[in-house]
């Protein structure tokens, strides 16, 4: 693979330029419980790049377009204290840095840390590792032990659409795109809200260890892994939020696929770099369609799409992913990283809560990110638009989400 060396710049691929004109970006927190060393947390922060070279470049503007750039003079970002969420998880401008740590003191015992990198050149899969890095560091560091040693991302990583073109033929992606260009109509929640206020409604959602064994149980008592499951129930509790009216109605649920194992060769868990793609599923669903129903056709789809490389061709034929997630009119986007939350090593007597995935998408429909902690505590963060659904509706998903894991 070829890389960028600091010192240089690169343009972005157009996967990356839409996120970078949308400002989003990928925003992983923990809070912790127990006594947290700011000090020993800045340094661990800024040894962060030593890791992955990216996290000190900016991006910047051309006249041929946007670009990434990593100069030797460029410090690191230093770790942001005096803050709070909605600026923590705020969109990050056109140009400047891509990478924003903050820590926000909820008391002397507890802290959230935020860890915000731009989409451009991040997703979920790599900042919930950048996390599990930085906290090696930070207890290496207040132990004086020697700090970790990964490969990280040198250099600029190459665009996951570059490492994708020459997979497949021109007239493979034109065919891709006439068949799939124009979706069908789908039910969404309406929009209720009036005015054009930024930021989401976040809901959170925290199953304790006995019930997400419950759910579990429920799940494999089925045939099903816990993932599907919950794809079928979020998608059940979406839908009793569209209409009263119980008669099946056409929705479609969505989840981003990590292109990571996919490709060839493979990329680490830990690279950083963009490379989720998505993968739309087309449902018929009634409020009262058991979840089992709904996840054992969310689970065909879905296998049944990466086995034809659909999420690689999504990524490949339509690089302005934000627009084309847009005109899908999904009822939900629902990202897990069940089985990726590692535990984090933390300092003796430091505990940690489920991670936490809040972020303001470009999208007019609700976003979930499903988390979990080392004691089975399963975590889902239920996101919704101010500028499109009101706290009631906020409230009203949540509700329904509950009901629907509770029954």
């Amino acid at each position: 693979m070829t890389l960028v060396h600091e010192g240089q710049e690169r343009a972005l691929a157009t996967t990356e330029a839409a996120c970078a004109e949308s400002g989003v970006p990928v925003v992983v927190t923990y809070t912790l419980h127990g006594p947290l060393h700011l000090d020993a947390l800045r340094e661990s922060v800024r040894a962060l790049h030593e890791h992955h070279d990216v996290l000190r470049a900016r991006l910047a503007s051309s006249p041929h377009g946007p670009l990434l750039r990593c100069e030797p003079t460029y410090e690191p970002p230093e770790l942001i204290t005096n803050t709070d969420f909605h600026q923590a998880t705020a969109l990050f401008p056109k140009e400047g840095s891509v990478f924003r740590p903050s820590v926000v003191r909820n008391s002397d015992q507890s802290h959230t840390v935020f860890l915000a990198v731009h989409h451009a050149i991040s997703d979920g899969a790599s900042v919930l590792a950048l996390h599990e890095l930085l906290w090696r560091i930070y207890t290496a560091t207040t132990n004086a032990t020697p700090p970790p040693t990964t490969p990280g991302t040198r250099g600029l990583p190459e665009p996951v659409e570059d490492l994708l073109r020459g997979t497949y033929s021109q007239e493979d992606l034109n065919r891709f795109r006439s068949e799939n260009f124009s979706p069908e109509p789908t039910a969404t929640i309406p929009h209720h809200a009036v005015g054009d206020e930024s930021g989401v409604h976040c809901r959170r959602i925290e199953i304790p260890p006995r019930r997400a064994a419950l759910i579990t149980q429920r799940a494999r008592s089925s045939g099903l892994g816990t993932n599907a499951f919950l794809f079928g129930a979020l998608t059940v509790a979406a839908r009793r939020c569209i209409t009263s009216i119980r008669s099946p109605l056409p929705m479609t649920f969505t989840t981003p696929v990590d292109l990571r194992p996919h490709l060839n060769p493979p990329l680490p868990q830990d690279h950083m770099v963009f490379a989720a793609a998505p993968a739309y599923t087309s449902l018929s669903v009634a409020s009262d369609t058991p979840p089992e129903n709904v996840a054992r056709d969310i689970w065909r789809q879905l296998r049944s799409a990466i086995s034809r490389q659909t999420p690689q061709r999504e990524f490949a034929a339509f690089p302005r992913l934000w627009k084309r997630a847009a005109a899908q009119n999904s009822a939900l986007i629902a990202s897990s990283l069940l089985g990726r939350c590692n535990p984090l090593t933390l300092p003796t007597g430091t505990t940690a809560s489920p991670p936490s995935f809040p972020v303001e998408t470009p999208i007019t429909y609700p976003a979930i990110g499903i988390g979990e902690a080392s004691n089975g505590v399963i975590s889902l963060d239920v996101m919704q638009p101010r500028r499109y659904f009101t706290a009631e509706q906020a409230d009203q998903l949540t509700e329904e989400i509950e009901n629907t894991l509770s029954a």
